[in-house]
């Protein structure tokens, strides 16, 4: 699918479960990562097991499913693709000598993206993006490559990144010139416009879910990212001349006769700051599953300036605050508590 068609797509996911063992007879060829951290890099994904015995498993969907093909990551792939690609990580981690629970999995970040043909020319649109000013985030950096700008705009737990994604994979060598021409990708014209939810904390906020199991099952997973999406990217995509919605792949339409309800913790107009979530009112309708487990929406932690919105005297973010986010998770969601029997020793 190339930049004339936009669609919504998942780029990367990490997920982190205290629920995993070795299998007998397969000498795991970890290595040392500073921070108490050890680390396997495997073709398609990447495994970190942390001082506590978490694991922290890194994957592109794209890379799962099409290989060395998957790495130029410009396909928006549908919710079934996705369930298709966990269903083969899950065959890969057993081949490769680990037992892990994917579906009970805690997702500590979800990365969106969509690539968006800009005729004005991206170099054009750096001045307007830069007085750009979201709520929540800091005041957008610029980053200067050999050959193009990327601008962040961030904070602790959320980022938007944009960047010329046709001269990347130029530079990147994933695609010759010609190539990258011929498949619609045109250098200063394709633009990406990454959405980064970085902890459990915020995706647990703006999706209402906790497990990659809930995520991969739930009925209206298309239209909350969409929602999402859309809504966070709203003045950046104006800049670049894509004020209208845009959509998850495939989506269908919701069935005549069932409500479907919006997140709480947005509101209806792409241009409005979010409002405060409430907790009384669900995020929307999931299918019927086992054990799904929904949380309710928390206050998310942000500047002290935005206390309003974001709550008030919320400690720092650290490390460890993320961990204990996990690990209580994992106990609301399976209905135990202290180490898992899972645990490697």
């Amino acid at each position: 699918m190339g930049p004339g068609e936009p669609r919504i797509g998942i780029d990367t996911i990490h997920v982190c479960t205290p629920s995993w063992r070795p299998m007998q007879g397969h000498a795991l060829p970890w290595r040392k990562a500073g921070n108490g951290r050890e680390i396997i890099r495997f073709p398609r994904y990447s495994v970190v097991r942390n001082a506590h015995g978490y694991l922290t498993i890194s994957f592109s969907p794209q890379i799962l499913l099409f290989g060395a093909a998957g790495r130029c990551n410009t396909t928006a792939l549908p919710l079934r693709k996705i369930r298709q690609a966990v269903a083969k990580l899950e065959k890969l981690l057993r081949r490769n000598g680990l037992i892990v629970d994917l579906q009970g999995a805690t997702i500590s970040r979800l990365d969106l993206f969509c690539d968006l043909s800009v005729d004005n020319g991206f170099s054009k649109s750096l001045p307007a993006l830069m007085k750009i000013k979201l709520p929540h985030l800091h005041a957008p950096r610029r980053f200067r490559g050999k050959r193009s700008v990327t601008l962040y705009y961030s904070n602790k737990s959320r980022e938007i990144c944009v960047y010329d994604k046709a001269q990347e994979l130029i530079d990147k060598r994933a695609l010759s010139s010609r190539e990258a021409y011929l498949n619609g990708f045109r250098p200063d014209q394709t633009v990406r416009v990454e959405y980064r939810l970085r902890s459990p904390r915020s995706v647990r906020t703006s999706l209402g879910l906790v497990n990659l199991g809930d995520f991969l099952s739930a009925r209206e997973i298309p239209q909350r990212l969409e929602r999402v999406y859309n809504h966070v990217t709203f003045q950046i995509r104006h800049a670049l001349g894509y004020s209208r919605d845009l959509c998850f792949p495939n989506c269908r339409a919701p069935r005549k006769g069932v409500p479907v309800t919006p997140l709480s913790n947005l509101s209806g107009m792409g241009s409005k700051p979010m409002s405060r979530p409430d907790p009384h009112t669900p995020s929307s309708l999931l299918m019927p599953r086992p054990n799904l487990t929904l949380l309710p929406t928390i206050t998310p932690r942000g500047p002290p300036q935005k206390r309003g919105v974001w709550g008030r005297e919320q400690p720092p973010w650290t490390e460890a605050a993320d961990a204990a986010e996990i690990a209580r998770s994992f106990s609301l969601t399976h209905g135990v508590s202290g180490s898992s029997p899972w645990r490697a020793a």
